[in-house]
Formats: C-alpha cells, structure tokens, sequence
C-alpha cells in the first residue's frame, strides 16, 4: 500500500483487508509472508538492541538515584525505583541508539520491498542511470 502509488502495477488496494485477500487470491497464502523475512532480519536486533540498552540506561538511573539516596528520602521516593521522566529517558535513549545501530538493515528491507513492488518504485533507487536490484537480503546490506 505504501508504494502503491509509484508502481505501474495494475493491482490497486482499497485497502490492507482488500490487498490482504487480493495477494492470497494471487500468489497464495506464501504471497502474504513474501518479505517476511527482511523484516525480521531488522526488527529482532533492534528489539534486542533497544531491551539491552533499556535495561543498562535503568541500572545506571538506578546507581545514580542510590548515590543521591538524601535527596530521594526527603522527597519520599524509593532510590530503587526510576521516575516516569528518568523512564521516559531511558526508553527514548535506548530507542534512539538501537535506531541508529539498525538503520542498515531498515534500510535494506525498504529498499527490497520497494524493490518487489516494482515499476517506477524501483527506479527511483537509480544510480548512474541503472537500476539496482537486488537478490536479496544479503546483497542488499552489501551494497548499502
């Protein structure tokens, strides 16, 4: 759907129920999980990243609170526990590097699967005139 409009496919989606049906009615139950595979490839060292890093930016909060545990006590608050804005801080910084960490392989996966709606999606990834395709997920991060 989101590359619908730059393909010169004659296909049109009214919808993701709509292009759901009309992928199964035409490639088949195999056709709804084409691209899969890319997308876990990118989205799993991501989640890990981010629960990696999550998780040190907490323990770290929670080293710092501990060292200013007079401050923590006048205010009533357990050093042990994070405030929301210290867990606001650390769940963004930890999205944000794991972000930046994994942008190779998010951009592998888009570029593939602009790759597979074809037509004029694929020939926005010109260089020098040619069009790159790729054969997949491991050429694809190569040549990123």
């Amino acid at each position: 759907l989101q590359v619908q409009s730059l393909s010169n496919s004659t296909t049109d989606y009214k919808g993701s129920m709509d292009a759901m049906l009309k992928i199964a009615k035409y490639e088949g139950i195999r056709g709804l999980y084409k691209g899969y595979i890319p997308t876990l490839v990118s989205f799993g060292p991501y989640s890990a990243l981010y629960f990696m890093f999550y998780e040190t930016f907490k323990e770290r909060i929670i080293l710092h609170n501990r060292r200013d545990t007079k401050l923590l006590l006048e205010q009533n608050a357990n050093p042990n526990e994070l405030s929301f804005l210290q867990l606001i801080g650390a769940s963004a910084a930890a999205g944000s590097i794991a972000s930046w960490v994994t942008s190779p392989l998010d951009l592998a996966k888009l570029r593939l699967q602009i790759q597979r709606a074809g037509g004029a999606a694929a020939r926005t990834q010109k260089r020098g005139g040619d069009v790159i395709m790729y054969s997949g997920m491991i050429d694809c991060l190569r040549r990123v």
